[in-house]
C-alpha cells in the first residue's frame, strides 16, 4: 500500500510552488479575466476601502447674453462610493490519512494512463495545490461574486463579503436605484413573461435615464432567466421562421443591449442592466505571490491562502433592475 508522509509531501509543496508560482496566479487571473470579460472593472491593490470617484456633468450650457453674466452652479459632480474589501482565506488542514488516500487515488491514475498508453505527469503536489484552488475560485464566481453576505462568523466562501445583488438591494432600500415596477411585480420570471421583465427593465431607462437610451449598456442574468427569454422571445415571434431557432442574445423592444448570463445568479430571477464597467471588483494580494503557504504539523497538513475581495458599483443613476 503506497503511503506518502505529511514531511515529505509539505517539503514537495513547497519546492513546487517556489519553482511553479505561475501555475497558481494564473488560475487567480483567470477568475478575474471572467469578470473582466462580462464588462467588470477590476481594482487590483485594494488593501482596505479604495474610494470610485466618477466624474458626473449635468448640462453647462444656456444661450449667451455678454451684457449679464449667468453662471451656473452644481454643473460638476463626484459620484464617490466607496469599495469595501474583506478577509479572505482558505485554512485547510489534511490528516497523514487523508494524504495517503490522496496519494494512492494520484497513483492509481498514473497507473491506469500508463496502461491507456497516454501520459499522466501531473505531479502529486500540483493536484493538490490545484485542487483547493479551483474550488475557490469556482466559489468566488459562483457563490460570492452575487450573492455572497458578509459574516464574519460564515464558514463559506459566500460569507467573506457582500456580493452585487447584496450591496444592489441595500441601494433599493435606500433609495439610490429605482427597481421596475409592472405587471409582474414579485411574480416569478416564466417561459411566458420574461420578455415582459426584461422589456420593463429597459422602460426604467425610457421613463427615468432617456439620455443612456442610445449608449451601449450591459444586462445581467441568470443562465436559467436566459432561457426563458429565449422561450418567450420564440413563442411571442415565431411567425417569422428565424426566430423559432434564433438563441435571442440582445434585449429586445428597439435597444441593442447584450444580455449576460452569470453563473452567480442561478436560482435567481435578477435583471440588472448597467453601463460597462460599472460593476466593481476589487482585490489584495489573491495574484500576488507569497500568499500561498503549507505547514506540517505532526501528523497534519495545514494549507493557507490569503487575500482580500470585494464587490461594488458605481454610479446608482447607471444601474437599472426588476423587483424580484
Amino acid at each position: 500500500m503506497a503511503a506518502i508522509s505529511i514531511s515529505d509531501v509539505d517539503s514537495a509543496l513547497k519546492v513546487h510552488y517556489k519553482n511553479n508560482p505561475e501555475i497558481y496566479q494564473a488560475k487567480m487571473v483567470e477568475t478575474q479575466e471572467i469578470f473582466s470579460a462580462a464588462g467588470i472593472t477590476i481594482m487590483n491593490d485594494v488593501e482596505d476601502e479604495a474610494p470610485m470617484y466618477n466624474l458626473t456633468t449635468s448640462d453647462p450650457g444656456q444661450p449667451g447674453n455678454r451684457g449679464t453674466e449667468a453662471p451656473k452652479s452644481n454643473v460638476l459632480a463626484f459620484a464617490n462610493r466607496k469599495l469595501k474589501v474583506r478577509d479572505a482565506e482558505i485554512t485547510v488542514k489534511f490528516t497523514q490519512q487523508e494524504i495517503n488516500a490522496l496519494y494512492r487515488t494520484h497513483l492509481r491514475q498514473v497507473r491506469e494512463a500508463g496502461a491507456r498508453g497516454t501520459a499522466y505527469d501531473i505531479p502529486f503536489q500540483e493536484v493538490l495545490f490545484s485542487a483547493l484552488v479551483d474550488k475557490f475560485m469556482h466559489h468566488i464566481v459562483t457563490d460570492l461574486a452575487w450573492g455572497g453576505v458578509y459574516n464574519a462568523s460564515g464558514t463559506t466562501t459566500a460569507s467573506i463579503a457582500n456580493g452585487w445583488e447584496t450591496v444592489l438591494d441595500a441601494a433599493v432600500t435606500a433609495t439610490d436605484i429605482v427597481a421596475a415596477t409592472q405587471q409582474f411585480t414579485g411574480t416569478a420570471l416564466t417561459n411566458t413573461n420574461a420578455l415582459a421583465q426584461f422589456n420593463g427593465v429597459n422602460q426604467l431607462i425610457t421613463d427615468n435615464a432617456p439620455v443612456y437610451e442610445g449608449m451601449e449598456l450591459l444586462t445581467y442574468c441568470s443562465p436559467s432567466a436566459l432561457k426563458k427569454y429565449r422561450t418567450n422571445y420564440r413563442s411571442t415571434y415565431n411567425s417569422l421562421p428565424y426566430n423559432t431557432e434564433f438563441k435571442k442574445n440582445f434585449v429586445d423592444d428597439d435597444t441593442n443591449r447584450p444580455i449576460v448570463a452569470m453563473q452567480g445568479l442561478a436560482g435567481s430571477d435578477r435583471i440588472v442592466t448597467t453601463t460597462p464597467g460599472n460593476l466593481v471588483i476589487g482585490t489584495d494580494a489573491l495574484t500576488r505571490l507569497g500568499n500561498f503557504w503549507t505547514e506540517a504539523r505532526g501528523r497534519d497538513l495545514y494549507f493557507y491562502v490569503d487575500g482580500k475581495i470585494g464587490f461594488d458599483f458605481i454610479l446608482p443613476n447607471e444601474v437599472w433592475m426588476n423587483d424580484l
